[in-house]
């Protein structure tokens, strides 16, 4: 029953949250930002631990793999204008990816996470010969090392 609580109660707030950024276009009623709160509220009032809420709305996940392939569609579309304007999507990606790794170092060190925070997944590269494996599609996970002047090193 909660599985249907956690995963309903996203989508009414996204949904509703949308609503309200339609009606009232600010960047404090962007669903983007409110959601997250709200649902942080509603796992407060409810008293459902965030690791119950994640591993309820994992369900959620399996749909990114399909609407990431179905950006290749507008990519393709729009393949002259990205040809054309590559300089700034290159400095638009260099500077997004900057702002997230330097929020996310920032936070970190705000709140005092310990170093075990930070966990890095590894990946096996992919093969074009099948493996006999079962672990070859699961990720090896090993510690991050947090130098201390600079960046988590993975």
């Amino acid at each position: 029953m909660i599985i249907v609580l956690c995963v309903v109660a996203t989508v009414a707030l996204y949904y509703l949250n949308k609503l309200l950024y339609a009606r009232y276009p600010r960047l404090w009623t962007h669903p983007i930002l409110l959601t997250p709160i709200a649902l942080l509220a509603l796992l407060l009032a409810t008293g459902i631990s965030l690791d119950e809420y994640a591993a309820d709305t994992r369900v959620l996940l399996w749909f990114l793999g399909p609407a990431t392939v179905a950006f290749a569609v507008p990519i393709y579309q729009y393949r002259r204008l990205i040809r054309e304007l590559w300089p700034a999507l290159a400095v638009g990606t260099v500077v997004g990816v900057t702002a997230a790794v330097a929020s996310s170092w920032w936070l970190a060190r705000a709140f005092h996470l310990a170093p075990e925070a930070c966990w890095c997944a590894r990946y096996p590269r992919p093969s074009p010969w099948p493996r006999r494996t079962a672990s070859a599609a699961t990720p090896t996970w090993r510690r991050c090392s947090w130098s201390s002047p600079g960046w988590p090193a993975c």
